[in-house]
């Protein structure tokens, strides 16, 4: 269902555009519509802005989840206030910018929000050295603020994709972004599980019970790690995660600044290299990414290290 899925988003795109009444469109006119749309320069512009910044942005410390379950315990409670209050802080960040930040710079509104985000990912450090953060209530503080900073991220691709689009061909692009955008959350998470490989005892069970609260803590033999070593390969795991995601801010120039640009942008002529590069790299994302969301799925392939186990 996976694959077919992140296949077919792709392949629907040529048919997103309504014809006109009483006019049939042959695939391959509508692939050359396509084509012609990924040439423009905000076109193509935004969806390499957007593929580069969420395939790194999203890059995470994936271990805290675990880490968490073994250093202490969530209520159910906690974790469904954790939800609600992040749907709320979502909706407040989107009417924040609608009120305040609508006619600011969407690339410094962009940066604003990753470096939140990344910001408040740094507090899971006092989580890791302080045993008073180990809490679920902590947990969900940190969770919530940083919904609050990922609102503007994507308020951000909301404003922009209308901007950029033209008459009639409104489903086609808005599809397009979305789908370049989606499969390239699916490099992320490779990402993300190629650096959980990196220090194995981030995702140890045993290993992570060195740094426990209470009866669940085991000593330095019983867990075959001290206590500090778990605490430094999970610190560097965050700090490494964070570094990547900042890594995104390189390609904001990418990204129209405001609707003036955008306008500018649309006055210059077509690139039939960017096209075909755009097409190529809609392949790519289609073909890889979907592979990377099936990986896990098969016992075969879910002992690899990119699909989240712990190798072959």
């Amino acid at each position: 269902i996976v694959a077919f899925v992140g296949v077919l988003m792709g392949a629907s795109l040529p048919f997103l555009h309504e014809a006109p009444p009483g006019k049939q469109l042959s695939f391959r006119r509508r692939c050359k519509q396509l084509l012609r749309l990924l040439q423009q320069a905000p076109v193509w512009r935004l969806i390499v802005a957007l593929v580069s910044i969420t395939t790194l942005s999203l890059v995470t410390n994936q271990a805290q989840i675990n880490a968490n379950a073994q250093w202490f315990h969530i209520e159910p409670l906690q974790l469904g206030l954790s939800a609600c209050f992040q749907s709320l802080m979502m909706a407040v960040g989107m009417w924040a910018f609608k009120r305040y930040l609508l006619q600011a710079s969407w690339r410094l509104t962009y940066a604003g929000g990753i470096l939140g985000t990344q910001l408040f990912s740094l507090l899971y450090l006092l989580t890791i050295f302080v045993p008073l953060f180990k809490n679920g209530w902590w947990y969900v503080f940190t969770q919530v603020d940083m919904s609050l900073a990922y609102a503007l991220t994507s308020a951000i691709g909301i404003v922009v994709i209308p901007e950029i689009t033209v008459p009639g061909f409104e489903g086609v692009i808005y599809g397009a972004v979305t789908t370049y955008t989606n499969q390239a959350m699916n490099v992320a998470n490779a990402i993300n599980n190629l650096l959980l490989a990196v220090w194995p005892s981030n995702t140890n069970n045993d290993e992570l019970k060195a740094c426990a609260l209470g009866r669940a803590r085991l000593s330095a033999s019983e867990a075959g790690a001290s206590c500090e070593e778990v605490q430094w390969n999970m610190a560097w795991l965050t700090l490494l995660a964070t570094a990547t995601a900042c890594l995104s801010l390189l390609f904001l120039p990418l990204m129209p600044s405001q609707k003036e640009e955008v306008r500018r942008l649309a006055e210059l002529p077509r690139s039939r290299a960017a096209g075909w590069a755009m097409l190529v790299l809609l392949a790519f994302l289609v073909i890889f990414g979907t592979t990377l969301a099936v990986l896990p799925i098969f016992p075969q392939t879910a002992c690899l290290e990119i699909a989240g186990g712990k190798g072959c």
